[in-house]
């Protein structure tokens, strides 16, 4: 069982879970977190200033990481253990306009008055300066990307969706159908790809060349449940928690793996018929020790050590015999040992070069810094992309090879080489562990451990399979991994450079994951989980220090940095912080009784908990629509978040305290029958709304701390104010609840317990011909909004992918601290 204690504030304090292992945790004023305790009892600690900006991050083994806030409000430095130490400056809308490491590095960002990227250019010393321009069309959408090795081309319907994406002469166009779903793909060779798709939105069939190549049916909870592929039949099947136990793939030959999981829903063995059992074992940090006869160890700032490994301010300096030697930067540039590598970065970290006695290779990137070229003596290697994940590449020969993916999670499925379609078996992380042929015959098997790492001798029938973990390919000439933003070496379980996002990416700078069984990181820069009951990430709710995106600036969020990094070191990955401060699960929220990593409270009367959830679905029934807010109302009364110990529910008073929330759900909804939700007087063309039922688009307020107060202060004093160059507009989603794009005011209305005046818009409304005005609603990939609706789904893209995921119509609540 799982134990959680809360102080008289409501902030939780100490969490053990199943496996024994005890977490703690100490606040300071406003909510401030000032220490992680981990379970071996060393602590991250964490220093606030007068203002109560975060300024300083002191982990478990010493390193701090320092950062410095000008007079706006922004980060304008990042001081790295290691001596790195960014600095930052703004324009007056609050856009980073350059970075640099005085000396070393630096990077200049020109914009246009929107706030968009048409130029960034970055010069480090002994590194080759790149430049990246960009340039938009009338309704913002980013139409060309081009640097030296590259030129980039999209064309846009009017529905703001992509038709054409043009890669140098390398032609990529698109189809789509009903809900903007991609139906059709032709590819530069004339190769299309055609997805069907059922009643329910789920893509059902894949055909290329109008040839049905996988049919897929889904068990009663829409997961895949088979998939015919050629002569082979796939069957899956998945725990009640959602993990994935069994996988059969059945042909002229079969395969058959089995997974087991831990009482904290983690990968504890596989069972596989053709490859043999594998066995796992975590230490109290959640850090992979065990791989059957295999032994991992780690130093306190959570570096796998190799054997014979010295390691200083992360990064590995000798393994083996190798010894390793690091630029200015921090990326690895040269091993000696038995051979000696030389690795050569441009300024934007990317590997442009690579030497070995006998060996030279040239890398080329595009403007997003994706892979463009490979450059050998044998000739150049061409690789192609869809969004983020590699579409294809052709040999020096000429040959093409490309790799078809799920058109919703891009999970690999068929690579086509010469046309001819093979089939990819993939494991718990969507990482390839065999190809088969048509016939059913295996053609490649990896038997990678779990870092990723294939076996040689494995490779077989002369296939090229270079896909590993999520994002990933690697370079089989050289052996390193390409992962999106950065190079990762599989043997290591490191990258070759820093994290570019900074804190963002955690507290090391280098590793890959603190474990690659629980978690995985498809762009080079930031993990999230594999499983987790609710499907929730790790590390979203941080500010990104340093601005990879070059067509999006990210905001800065000061408030959630070690929050953030408390839950990641934890492992708490399903945790969200409700409206009363404790931290809760999605499925708490919606009236059912789960503890922080989505299992169901033990202890809990059963009979009690039907009751809430008939109350909830009563309610449901008696409202004109479904408000997201009352469910908050429900939740906050009738789970009793703020009741102290009942807040906990933990075994020994559970049946009691579940007792009494039966009698807080009735009065709770009972109110809510007679409630005016939302309230229907209009005037001037304005509703009246109460802000408690209206769900919000982002995870914090723009306005915090003193703003926020004061205006609280002046609405329990004067009411709420229409401001008429300055009206809340609020959008009736698909699913009848009503979402608001200007938050502040909302969460103010709310604490100060006023109602307010808002614009009320239909999903389908356009927009007004306002450019300016369009620009704030602009999505995390550049999509242009034409209708309101549209405006509210990019707002909630540019959050974080927990929030996105959770909240796809917008949350009721904002977040820590700021339902206060």
């Amino acid at each position: 069982s799982r134990q959680y204690q809360y102080d008289k504030a409501g902030r939780l304090t100490d969490y053990t879970n199943a496996q024994g292992d005890h977490h703690g945790y100490e606040y300071g004023p406003l909510m401030r977190p000032l220490a992680y305790r981990r379970p071996d009892g060393h602590k991250v600690q964490y220093q606030y200033d007068l203002s109560e900006r975060l300024t300083a991050i002191t982990r478990t083994d010493g390193q701090q990481w320092q950062l410095g806030w000008n007079a706006a409000g922004h980060i304008d430095r990042c001081a790295a253990p290691d001596g790195r130490d960014i600095r930052f400056q703004y324009n007056a809308a609050g856009h980073i306009t350059h970075r640099e490491y005085p000396g070393f590095w630096a990077q200049r960002t020109e914009r246009d008055p929107a706030g968009r990227v048409l130029t960034q250019t970055s010069q480090g010393k002994d590194r080759k300066a790149v430049t990246r321009h960009y340039r938009y069309d009338t309704a913002g959408r980013r139409t060309h990307a081009s640097c030296a090795d590259r030129k980039l081309h999209w064309t846009w319907n009017t529905l703001g969706q992509i038709t054409e994406h043009h890669q140098d002469q390398y032609k990529t166009a698109y189809g789509y159908g009903p809900g903007g779903r991609i139906e059709k793909i032709e590819l530069p060779d004339g190769t299309t790809v055609h997805y069907h798709y059922d009643s329910q939105g789920r893509w059902q069939t894949l055909a290329v060349n109008g040839n049905p190549l996988i049919e897929r049916t889904f068990d009663n909870q829409n997961r895949e449940a088979t998939r015919t592929a050629g002569s082979n039949t796939q069957s899956q099947l998945h725990d009640r928690y959602g993990c994935l136990i069994k996988r059969k793939w059945q042909g002229q030959q079969s395969a058959t793996r089995r997974y087991r999981w831990d009482a904290e829903n983690r990968l504890e063995a596989t069972q596989d018929n053709l490859t043999g059992d594998t066995h796992y074992q975590r230490d109290s940090q959640g850090q992979l020790i065990h791989e059957n006869d295999t032994t991992y160890h780690y130093d306190l700032g959570g570096n796998r050590l190799p054997e014979g490994g010295q390691i200083e301010q992360d990064r590995l300096i000798r393994s083996g015999d190798d010894k390793r030697t690091y630029d200015a930067l921090g990326a690895e540039v040269r091993i000696t040992g038995q051979t000696t590598e030389h690795r050569t970065f441009d300024a934007e970290g990317q590997l442009i070069e690579f030497k070995r006695p006998e060996q030279h290779i040239t890398y080329g990137y595009d403007a997003l810094g994706r892979r463009a070229w490979r450059k050998t003596d044998a000739g150049t290697t061409t690789y192609l992309w869809h969004n983020d994940v590699l579409l294809g590449e052709q040999s020096p020969s000429g040959q093409w090879q490309w790799y078809l993916r799920d058109p919703q999670t891009d999970e690999p499925l068929i690579t086509l080489i010469d046309n001819q379609p093979y089939y990819y078996e993939l494991d718990h992380r969507m990482m390839p562990v065999r190809l088969w042929d048509q016939e059913g015959q295996k053609v490649w098997e990896g038997n990678a451990d779990a870092w990723g790492k294939c076996q040689p001798d494995t490779l077989n029938h002369g296939i090229h399979q270079s896909l590993r973990l999520p994002g990933q390919f690697e370079d089989e000439l050289t052996g390193i991994v390409q992962n999106r933003f950065r190079d990762y070496d599989p043997a290591t379980g490191r990258y070759l450079t820093p994290d570019p996002l900074g804190l963002k990416g955690g507290l090391n700078a280098y590793r890959y994951t603190k474990n690659p069984l629980d978690f995985v990181d498809p762009l080079g820069l930031e993990f999230k989980a594999v499983i987790t009951p609710e499907n929730a990430e790790t590390g979203e709710d941080a500010p990104i220090l340093d601005n990879l995106e070059p067509v999006q600036e990210i905001p800065v969020p000061e408030s959630q940095l070690s929050q953030r990094h408390l839950r990641e070191t934890v492992g708490l990955d399903t945790v969200v912080v409700g409206p009363n401060g404790h931290g809760e699960t999605i499925g708490a929220m919606y009236g059912k009784v789960y503890d922080p990593e989505g299992n169901q409270l033990p202890g809990v009367d059963n009979q009690a908990v039907e009751a809430f959830n008939d109350a909830l679905r009563q309610a449901e029934k008696t409202r004109e629509y479904r408000a997201e807010g009352y469910k908050m109302v429900a939740q906050d009364a009738a789970l009793g978040m703020a009741a102290g110990p009942a807040a906990g529910i933990v075994a020994g008073g559970a049946t009691k305290a579940a007792g009494s929330l039966v009698s807080k759900a009735k009065g709770a909804f009972g109110a809510l029958r007679k409630a005016d939700v939302p309230n229907k007087n209009v005037i001037d063309g304005l509703t009246e709304l109460d802000p408690r039922f209206i769900r919000t688009t982002q995870t914090t307020t723009k306005q915090q701390g003193a703003t926020l107060r004061a205006l609280t202060e002046s609405m329990q004093k004067n009411g709420f104010q229409v401001e008429p160059d300055k009206l809340i507009d609020v959008v009736r989603m698909p699913d009848g609840g009503l979402t608001s794009l200007d938050n502040t005011r909302i969460v103010a209305a709310d604490l100060a317990g006023v109602k307010i005046q808002a614009r009320v818009h239909n999903f389908d409304d356009l927009l007004p011909n306002d450019e300016q005005f369009i620009s704030r609603f602009i999505g995390r990939k550049g999509e242009v909004p034409t209708n309101w609706g549209e405006a509210v789904k990019n707002r909630i893209s540019n959050q974080s992918s927990l929030f996105r995921n959770t909240y796809p119509e917008g949350s009721p609540f904002i977040s820590y601290g700021k339902k206060y």
